[in-house]
C-alpha cells in the first residue's frame, strides 16, 4: 500500500543493513513530498498496516473495512480513477527500477 501510494518503499537506507535496521525500528514517514497529496484516511491505513507492534497492526479484514477502502470503492469518479492509475504508475516505476536478478 505504501509503495502504491508513494512509489517508494517504506524503509530506506544506504545499504541493506541500514534498511533492515529501519525495518526493525519501524522507521518510516508519511510526511512531505507525495504524501502531501495523500488523504489523512489513506495515511491512517498505511500507518496501521506498518505498525511495528503486531498487536497494534491492523488485520487484513479490518484493513478491507477501513474507511479509506470503503469510500474508495464507493467512489466512481474520474478523480478516483485518476488516483488509481497514478498509484499503479508509481508501482510500475518502482518495479522497473528494481528488477530481480
Amino acid at each position: 500500500m505504501y509503495m502504491l501510494l508513494s512509489g517508494n518503499p517504506p524503509f530506506n537506507g544506504a545499504s541493506d543493513m541500514h534498511i533492515l535496521e529501519a525495518v526493525k525500528k519501524g522507521e518510516f514517514t508519511l510526511e512531505g513530498g507525495v504524501w502531501d497529496d495523500i488523504s489523512d484516511s489513506a495515511k491512517d491505513l498505511v500507518f496501521n498496516m506498518l505498525s511495528l507492534d503486531p498487536k497494534n497492526r491492523i488485520s487484513a479484514t479490518d484493513a478491507l473495512a477501513h474507511i479509506w477502502i470503503v469510500e474508495s470503492l464507493e467512489t466512481n469518479t474520474a478523480k478516483a480513477k485518476e488516483k488509481i492509475h497514478a498509484a499503479l504508475d508509481n508501482f510500475r516505476k518502482f518495479n522497473s527500477g528494481n528488477k530481480l536478478k
